[in-house]
């Protein structure tokens, strides 16, 4: 939108002319999917916290998953050269959503980027980066529990992670390597419920050029894991249906759905996290509470 294509926008009243900025903004950002990919990452170690005769074990500092490694999304946001007053609409927006604009930018470009943000973000594994991702389990499992202690940085540790419900189903050896350490740098696990063929062979970048977003399925069950080593499934109940022929055949898909969804947590809460591998003080200091919740997402 230009404004010397109508020379009498600036007349307009001010609510006016901000509700029309407002409207020309893209939709909200949400909970963007990033996805897998592996990367080189080594060890942070802080040799301040080893005593002498261990150094060295230590070569070098190490660092874990940098939060650039998982790449970033782009949006193109035209208002950002129109005039000042629709740019501060823009950053208002931005700020709605925890973002700013990079000061550094270049100041021709309306495109913003959002990087990977370890803490906030959602990873998900595509089918052909899932061996990786199982090597990622199998090297964080190991590092951790041989130098938690010493291990200095732990905000590059992706705290979101969304994984097909099939790829689950059809590696049950999987799940227990899974979730015999995940609660050691991950925070909450997203399993997606009939995940699009597309979505599971999005390939890993630096940008993404589809956008999807996760939502949870409230009707679904889900399962809770507290620092005591217990898990808790939460159940909820299939929505309710009418008498109709359609409605009744809705109800026996999300009844096949919820069966299959608590066979699936059941497996889960089988497993037993392997305290004793990584010591009382790590799992203090470092190992919380988890949660598994059932999500589908959205093409964007």
């Amino acid at each position: 939108m230009a404004t010397a294509s109508f020379p009498s926008f600036s007349r307009l009243p001010a609510e006016i002319r901000l509700m029309i900025w407002e409207a020309a903004l893209p939709d909200p950002i949400k909970s963007p999917l990033y996805f897998w990919g592996r990367t080189d990452w080594q060890r942070t170690v802080d040799l301040g916290n080893v005593i002498e005769d261990d150094r060295s074990r230590f070569p070098r500092s190490y660092t874990f998953i940098h939060p650039c490694d998982m790449g970033y999304h782009e949006w193109g946001i035209p208002l950002l050269q129109v005039n000042q007053e629709a740019q501060r609409v823009v950053e208002r927006w931005l700020q709605r959503q925890n973002l700013r604009l990079d000061p550094n930018r270049d100041p021709t470009t309306t495109v913003i980027r959002r990087p990977f943000c370890p803490t906030r973000d959602i990873v998900f594994c595509p089918d052909a980066q899932f061996e990786s991702f199982m090597e990622e389990v199998h090297e964080l499992f190991w590092a951790l529990s041989e130098y938690g202690y010493f291990v200095s940085e732990h905000s590059n540790f992706i705290s979101r992670v969304a994984l097909p419900e099939e790829m689950l189903e059809d590696h049950p050896d999987w799940v227990s390597e899974i979730f015999c350490s995940i609660p050691t740098w991950c925070r909450n696990l997203y399993i997606v419920v009939n995940a699009p063929a597309d979505l599971r062979q999005t390939a890993s970048g630096p940008t993404f050029q589809q956008k999807w977003e996760l939502e949870i399925v409230e009707n679904l069950p889900h399962a809770e894991w507290c620092h005591d080593d217990e898990w808790m499934i939460v159940e909820d109940s299939p929505s309710s249906s009418s008498s109709s022929s359609s409605s009744a055949s809705s109800s026996s898909l999300e009844t096949r759905a919820y069966t299959r969804a608590k066979r699936l947590l059941k497996q889960i809460a089988r497993c037993r996290f392997a305290a004793k591998s990584f010591g009382k003080w790590f799992c203090d200091n470092y190992v919380n509470d988890f949660s598994v919740h059932f999500a589908r997402v959205a093409r964007k």
